[in-house]
C-alpha cells in the first residue's frame, strides 16, 4: 500500500541582515497542533530552515482527511545569539512574543503583533497602583476574573485545563474594562521559549494549490561610531585625522558622511575618555551623519587617514555579536 502526500503549505524565514531562508530558528510544535496533524493525517517537517506541512492524500488528490479553517500554531525557537543585536524588535516587553497570523489574507502572513506566551500559570501586573482592580481573562463568551485589593500583587492565573489559544487580558479599576495584552496559551511553546509565533488557518485553497508563507524580520539602522585614540599625538596630529568613505561610487551605494565630535560634546551615550583610559585631548569620535543599516557585507572604501595618508583603508563593521556599530581604534607614532 503506498502512502502518498503533497505540501498544504510552507514556512520560511527571511532576515534583512542574515538573508533569505534563514536557518536561525528551529520550529516547534506544541502537543494541540502535533494532536491536529495526526488527527487529520498531516505532518510537518522543518527541512533546511524551511518548514513543510504536508497532507495525506488519496488516488485522485484530495485529502484523506481536510483540515480547512484549523489554526495550526508552531513556534520559533531562537538559534542564533546575536539575533536581537540585528533585528528590529517585533514585540515589547518581557514576555512578549511575536505573533504572524494569516488573519487578514490567507494567503500572507500579517506583519507580527504581539501576544504574551503563557503556560500553566500566568501572573498579570496591572498598570495602576489603584486598589481595588479586576483582572480577568476574556475569551468569547468565557471570563475568568481575580481581584485583589493588596497594591503590589499580581494576580495569578491556574491556566491548566484551558484549551490552547488566545485570551485578552482586561483591567477593571472600577471606571469599566480596560483591555490590556493578549494571552496566548500555548503551555509547549511557554516552555520553549519560543520568541515567536507562527498561526496558520488552513485555507481550503491551498489542497488546491500550495502556499508559501514568509515570516519577514527587519534589521535596525544606527549611527557608524569610529573613536580614534591617540596617546602619542599632539593636538595638531589629532586635527590631521579624518574618516571618509572613498569606495560608495563603486559600489554604487549613498556615500557615508562623517561628522567629527569631540569629547567636550560628549554626552551619556558617548565612551567618555577616562573609559578608554587616554586624555580627552587624544580622542576624537567620527559617527556617520545618517543612520546605516546593519549588515554583514563589509563597506568597502570607508577610510581613515593621517595627514591625507590612508591609514585603515576600510574599516571595520560590527556583527551580529557587536549590539552597537561602535569602534575603538588605536593610533601611535613610530
Amino acid at each position: 500500500m503506498n502512502i502518498r502526500f503533497a505540501t498544504l503549505f510552507t514556512v520560511a524565514v527571511d532576515h534583512a541582515y542574515f538573508g533569505k531562508q534563514w536557518r536561525g530558528f528551529a520550529f516547534t510544535v506544541p502537543a494541540a497542533t502535533a494532536a491536529l496533524l495526526r488527527a487529520r493525517r498531516h505532518i510537518a517537517r522543518q527541512v533546511e530552515g524551511i518548514l513543510h506541512v504536508l497532507y495525506e492524500r488519496r488516488p485522485d488528490d484530495a485529502p484523506v482527511a481536510d483540515a480547512s479553517g484549523e489554526a495550526l500554531r508552531f513556534g520559533l525557537r531562537l538559534l542564533e545569539p546575536g539575533f536581537f543585536n540585528v533585528t528590529v524588535p517585533s514585540a515589547q516587553g518581557g514576555r512578549g512574543a511575536a505573533l504572524f497570523a494569516n488573519a487578514a489574507a490567507a494567503g500572507a502572513l500579517d506583519p507580527a503583533t504581539e501576544v504574551h506566551l503563557a503556560g500553566e500559570s500566568y501572573s498579570h501586573i496591572p498598570s495602576k497602583a489603584k486598589r481595588p482592580v479586576s483582572v480577568s481573562l476574556v475569551r468569547g463568551t468565557q471570563r475568568i476574573s481575580l481581584s485583589h485589593d493588596v497594591p503590589c500583587d499580581a494576580p495569578a492565573f491556574d491556566l491548566r485545563g484551558l484549551a490552547p489559544g488566545e485570551w485578552r487580558v482586561e483591567e477593571d479599576f472600577g471606571q469599566g474594562p480596560v483591555v490590556g495584552p493578549r494571552l496566548l496559551v500555548e503551555p509547549d511553546l511557554a516552555r520553549a521559549d519560543a520568541q515567536a509565533v507562527v498561526a496558520v488557518t488552513v485555507p481550503a485553497a491551498a489542497y488546491a494549490a500550495p502556499l508559501a508563507y514568509t515570516v519577514a524580520f527587519l534589521a535596525p539602522q544606527a549611527p557608524l561610531e569610529y573613536y580614534v585614540a591617540a596617546k602619542s599625538f599632539t593636538a595638531a596630529d589629532m586635527g590631521k585625522v579624518s574618516v571618509a568613505d572613498k569606495g560608495f561610487a563603486a559600489a554604487g551605494r549613498p556615500e557615508i558622511k562623517f561628522k567629527k565630535v569631540l569629547p567636550a560634546a560628549f554626552g551619556d551615550a558617548e565612551l567618555a575618555p577616562a573609559t578608554l583610559g587616554i586624555d580627552a585631548a587624544k580622542l576624537v569620535l567620527f559617527r556617520s551623519i545618517a543612520p546605516v543599516p546593519r549588515s554583514p557585507t563589509g563597506l568597502q572604501g570607508l577610510q581613515l587617514a593621517f595627514n591625507g595618508e590612508v591609514l585603515i583603508e576600510n574599516l571595520p563593521r560590527a556583527g551580529a555579536r557587536q549590539a552597537k556599530s561602535q569602534f575603538v581604534i588605536h593610533l601611535s607614532k613610530p
